[in-house]
């Protein structure tokens, strides 16, 4: 089915109470050659959320962070990112604790920024693990610099560009 016949279908679904076709016409609705249209892809990704569905939460999540002007909302990204951690989506859990680590949307809160960046690591994910050594590099709480070096080597040579620098 190409993404005309998907355009077509989805919004029939999604009203009809479908989270997941929801969630699919948000994203392609931002993906829409020329312009995307991410109003629309807003109210659908909301109501992926509101659905519960969990990725649905996390585009949404990522939008508010780098949407359009009227779009974003970093107070909602972060309840966003919440909702779809909690859920077990660990790139929203990064994504979280770089809000909780740098202050955007609320408090700043490394402590636990660190927890969701040691969750994130847990689950494998390089960028998470280079979060959380970050934080305990900034905060103090490495032992040494050993650890933190070998990490950020390891996710550099695996293509997390931002463990090179």
């Amino acid at each position: 089915m190409c993404s005309s016949d998907l355009a077509t279908h989805l919004p029939g679904a999604c009203d009809a109470g479908r989270a997941v076709s929801c969630r699919q016409l948000g994203a392609l609705l931002l993906r829409v050659e020329g312009k995307p249209d991410s109003a629309k892809a807003l109210a659908s990704l909301k109501a992926a959320c509101a659905k519960k569905d969990a990725i649905g939460c996390g585009l949404l999540g990522e939008l508010k962070v780098v949407g359009r002007r009227a779009d974003r909302n970093l107070v909602e990204a972060r309840a966003n990112h919440q909702v779809a951690c909690d859920a077990g989506i660990v790139t929203s859990c990064v994504d979280l604790g770089v809000l909780l680590a740098t202050g955007r949307g609320g408090a700043r809160d490394l402590t636990a920024a660190a927890t969701l960046f040691d969750k994130a690591c847990g689950a494998r994910s390089t960028r998470g693990c280079v979060q959380s050594q970050r934080v305990k590099f900034v905060t103090r709480t490495a032992k040494d610099g050993a650890p933190f070096l070998a990490q950020f080597d390891e996710a550099c040579k695996n293509g997390e560009l931002t463990a090179c620098g």
